[in-house]
């Protein structure tokens, strides 16, 4: 946790700009098996991460992976309603297209790259849409990607409660952001 508090304190020190979306993000260890991929994650209100992973990166790539997870909220991919609908292997596809865009972005703004991760400099500059077009017809079978996407929430399965906090942490995003 200390690593990852120290972390923050750089990024907040020499990418200012981000404070608004990391701040309301808060850290949390989570070892558990809902940490699919036992690396880490967001939901738009916590950055999850994995211990064992967060001890397998040096400084820089550990202020590599909060970007890389408050990109995904800046982009409100958690929000996206696009992916629900389609098949597992495009979801897949279409979580990787994410990654690249995301990682090719803390690349250009000189943040290290983190071992394994999802990141061809042929979609730098790209939309995600085109990147995902491109996934698609190339045929290839989607690679892991370093952080748990996590599935879009069906809202009718919320209770009216879970319903209306999910509302508000949407409303609430869109508004930092805009």
């Amino acid at each position: 946790m200390e690593g990852m508090k120290d972390s923050r304190r750089r990024i907040m020190l020499k990418h200012g700009e981000f404070n608004p979306i990391l701040l309301r993000l808060a850290l949390k260890e989570d070892a558990s098996e809902l940490n699919l991929y036992q690396t880490g994650y967001t939901d738009g209100k916590v950055i999850g991460f994995h211990p064992e992973f967060i001890n397998s990166l040096n400084k820089d790539q550990l202020d590599t992976f909060q970007m890389h997870e408050c990109f995904h909220v800046a982009f409100l991919h958690i929000f996206s309603q696009r992916t629900k609908w389609m098949r597992e292997e495009d979801m897949m596809l279409f979580f990787e297209a994410e990654d690249h865009v995301v990682n090719n972005i803390l690349v250009e703004a000189g943040f290290q790259a983190i071992p394994n991760w999802i990141c061809d400099d042929k979609y730098a500059g790209w939309a995600l849409e085109s990147v995902f077009e491109d996934l698609k017809k190339s045929g290839k079978t989607a690679q892991r990607t370093i952080d748990y996407h996590l599935q879009p929430i069906d809202e009718n399965t919320l209770t009216g409660e879970e319903k209306a906090e999910l509302q508000k942490v949407q409303k609430e995003w869109q508004k930092a952001l805009s």
